[in-house]
């Protein structure tokens, strides 16, 4: 049994225990955390939904010219997200990732399988005048581009 005097010291050291611990806890979902981008300033996601159609060039190991199709729409959240095709090759999407002034970073995750398709591509965006300026850079280095027009 604790001498009477004791106690309250035990009690007080248990609050303090207590507390440090629910102070030292994380306030989030645990796991590992994900910075949640924000949309840009002045509507310039506006300028890039849509659905575009073009040609990429600069892709090694891969013919000059082939196609590509993208549909930027926005998610729950009002970020930009994408859905890209290849026909002929493969599908994925485009997760965004952040932006600096007038350009947006995307995640490419090819969905399909194809042995020519690469994933896991940083993917940057713009518009110049009625164009959407797509630029490819693959983790080897690799890089390749676009121009594309919209079709809707």
């Amino acid at each position: 049994m604790t001498a009477p005097a004791s106690r309250p010291l035990l009690l007080a050291l248990l609050l303090v225990a207590t507390l440090l611990v629910t102070l030292s806890a994380p306030s989030g979902p645990t796991g590992p955390s994900r910075a949640v981008a924000t949309e840009p300033k002045g509507g310039e996601t506006a300028r890039i939904l849509g659905t575009w159609r073009g040609r990429v060039y600069g892709d090694e190991g891969a013919p000059a010219g082939y196609r590509a199709r993208v549909r930027i729409t926005r998610n729950s959240h009002g970020n930009p997200h994408a859905r890209i095709r290849y026909p002929g090759y493969c599908r994925g999407r485009w997760k965004f990732v952040g932006h600096a002034g007038k350009r947006f970073r995307f995640d490419e995750l090819i969905t399909t399988e194809h042995s020519v398709c690469v994933s896991d591509v940083r993917v940057k965006v713009r518009r110049r005048a009625k164009k959407l300026v797509v630029r490819w850079r693959e983790p080897s280095g690799d890089r390749a581009h676009m121009r594309a027009r919209r079709v809707r």
